[in-house]
């Protein structure tokens, strides 16, 4: 049975400060790989690798999650030939899936694989939990820590790495005074499983929302707004269009 290219990771997973950064993203892959019954048999090394940790932080953070109710350990036994006998084989997981009834949310499948700390994975699934069903989520630094207990320094720590996904588009905004507002983020949850393609031809349709676009484009330029995107060169390629849109008119 082919897997979604999502998976549902409990918000109170996401929250619970009373867990570290490592045990949040750990639950989050027992979480991505469990069946309908709501067991997961993954070793600690593939754990280990899947989260960027050592066999030992796996274990640590397994125990930590069995502690605090997300799911039971029971250890399995299977033949080993090295040895000739009976020896134990991989932990089954039993995960607590009635935590999923206070609240999900929606994660890429792919992002687990993503090259980013523990704590910015942490911050990045707030992010998609404020998102709801929304298209972009606008949650301040304050809102950031209050949802996953973390200090003001390892958020900006943590966006600083975000800004570099590309499936991640960051917004910065300032107010006509100077000041800094929210960020906006945009994560491509709306492209889940559609990888992004080149196209041979541009359709009439694709002309409008081209046409479209530029006209947003050109609102933002027009109105000074600082735009900060995860792809180098991106915004540079916008002020480009911005400036052919002034010549072509």
């Amino acid at each position: 049975m082919k897997k979604r290219s999502y998976f549902k990771c409990p918000n109170v997973l996401i929250c619970d400060d009373r867990l570290p950064y490592t045990a949040r993203r750990v639950g989050c892959i027992l979480f991505a790989f469990t069946n309908v019954f709501g067991v997961c048999r993954k070793g600690y090394a593939e754990l280990a690798r899947l989260a960027n940790v050592s066999a030992a932080t796996v274990k640590s953070a397994v125990n930590a999650l069995a502690r605090f109710g997300y799911l039971t350990i029971a250890p399995t036994k299977r033949y080993c030939a090295e040895i000739g006998g009976v020896g134990y084989g991989r932990n089954e997981y039993t995960l607590n899936l009635a935590v999923l009834k206070k609240g999900y949310t929606r994660v890429r499948r792919d992002a687990l694989g993503y090259e980013l700390t523990a704590s910015a994975f942490v911050v990045y699934l707030a992010i998609l939990m404020y998102q709801g069903g929304k298209n972009r989520a606008w949650p301040s630094i304050a809102k950031l820590q209050k949802a996953t207990g973390a200090v003001c320094s390892t958020i900006c720590a943590g966006l600083k790495l975000l800004r570099k996904l590309p499936t991640l588009l960051v917004q910065r905004f300032v107010k006509p005074n100077g000041a800094f507002a929210s960020n906006s983020y945009q994560p491509a949850t709306a492209f889940i499983g559609a990888p992004f393609t080149e196209s041979a031809g541009v359709s009439d349709s694709d002309d409008r929302l081209l046409s479209r676009l530029y006209s947003i484009i050109d609102a933002l330029f027009s109105q000074g707004v600082q735009l900060f995107f995860g792809h180098v060169g991106v915004l540079r390629n916008l002020e480009s269009v911005h400036t052919k849109l002034h010549l072509q008119s």
